[in-house]
């Protein structure tokens, strides 16, 4: 899989749990779905770098 398909992935993923977590933020697992969201989109970014300090 390469690193387009992966990081379109990951981030849709990231990006509904934001979603899902903004839209029960009421609730007691609202905040923490939220940040999950965030951990998960950091996550990838750090992924990112280092795949792509690693390719050159």
């Amino acid at each position: 899989m390469s690193l387009l398909y992966f990081n379109m992935i990951a981030m849709s993923i990231a990006c509904v749990s934001l979603l899902v977590g903004f839209s029960y933020r009421d609730t007691r697992w609202g905040g923490g779905c939220m940040m999950l969201g965030v951990l998960a989109v950091m996550c990838v970014i750090v992924y990112d770098v280092r795949v792509l300090s690693a390719g050159s």
